[in-house]
């Protein structure tokens, strides 16, 4: 294992973000296909899994354990036993390869940044990779907090149209057991959706706008019609030359292709109300409503009992406040 110096000299970083449902597992897994780059997540480092430093800007003994302790608990991925994943024996290794690759700080003072270098390092060693590139989607959130720590830090960041998104989300998980269905659909909301969708679209926007030259911004249509190019494009922006001649076929976990069901009225509704600016801003089109004043109503008089059903589980999933949570989604700009 490199010694901290070592460690500290790594200045570029590199991350795999975006919209959830617009294909970053896929770039993930292509990335995993170059003989240099070992690609993983989710680690919700930077996002929603973020323990705050001490007010000097570093972990304590025992908040760095907070750290290691979570990220030694995660599952990483991809996985599975396709091209692209992650090998079997760094899955099963995982906490081993976490809590070697930082057990060397665990008596230090050190910062966020120290620890996802370890990090990075840890995981390109253990698929015998020369770089590791993160991806965790909403770290498109969060790009501001990851530019503070690294100033060099490049982004791939990939987006769909709002209501392909809308339908993809409805329905992720359709190929899975029926329990796994059910939580899903206990989840949804159309409301929720639209709020997801207008956040991620409006980071987007953003990091465009602040950082054109650290954030690589892969449209979904783009990645259905040249996935070549696109794969290509994103190991050059790594500064990586691209040697996969053959990209993964796209995967579709949210239904099964033949049978693509449509969006509601509901949902048009809500997607529309909620993010039309972010729409048009995107170079989207609006989709006409037609009248469905009964499925719309439902869905507004329903809200308070999904809310009340889905407050525990986004508890247990949000680390502190979950109000704080959701404002990061609904507030009016992106940080």
């Amino acid at each position: 294992m490199p010694g901290l110096q070592e460690v500290r000299e790594v200045d570029n970083v590199f991350f795999v973000v975006g919209m959830s449902r617009s294909g970053t597992t896929w770039l993930s897994k292509c990335l995993n296909l170059h003989e240099d780059i070992a690609s993983f997540g989710e680690t919700l480092f930077w996002g929603r899994g973020y323990i705050h430093p001490s007010a000097q800007g570093k972990y304590t003994p025992q908040q760095l354990e907070k750290v290691i302790s979570r990220l030694a608990s995660m599952r990483p991925g991809p996985r599975g036993d396709g091209p692209g994943c992650l090998r079997k024996e760094t899955v099963e290794r995982w906490p081993e390869i976490i809590r070697r690759g930082l057990s060397e700080s665990a008596d230090m003072l050190i910062s966020p940044a120290e620890v996802f270098k370890r990090l990075l390092t840890a995981v390109a060693a253990a698929e015998g990779k020369k770089v590791a590139v993160e991806k965790t989607p909403h770290h498109l959130n969060w790009i501001a907090r990851i530019k503070e720590a690294f100033p060099n830090a490049k982004f791939v960041a990939t987006y769909r149209d709002p209501y392909d998104f809308m339908l993809s989300y409805k329905y992720q998980g359709g190929q899975r057991n029926k329990r796994v269905r059910e939580v899903f659909q206990r989840q949804y909301h159309p409301l929720l959706g639209a709020v997801i969708w207008r956040g991620y679209m409006r980071s987007i926007l953003h990091a465009s706008d602040k950082y054109p030259d650290s954030v690589l911004i892969i449209p979904y249509g783009e990645i259905n019609d040249n996935p070549n190019e696109v794969v290509d494009k994103v190991c050059l922006f790594f500064g990586a030359e691209s040697r996969i001649h053959q990209p993964l076929a796209k995967e579709n976990s949210s239904f099964v292709a033949t049978v693509k069901p449509m969006l509601q009225a509901d949902d048009i509704f809500w997607i529309n109300l909620i993010a039309r600016k972010e729409i048009v801003r995107g170079g989207f089109a609006p989709r006409p409503l037609e009248p469905a004043i009964g499925r719309i109503t439902w869905s507004i008089l329903t809200l308070p009992l999904w809310l009340t059903k889905n407050l525990g589980d986004w508890n247990k999933r949000v680390r502190g406040s979950v109000i704080k949570y959701m404002w990061s989604w609904l507030r009016p700009k992106r940080l």
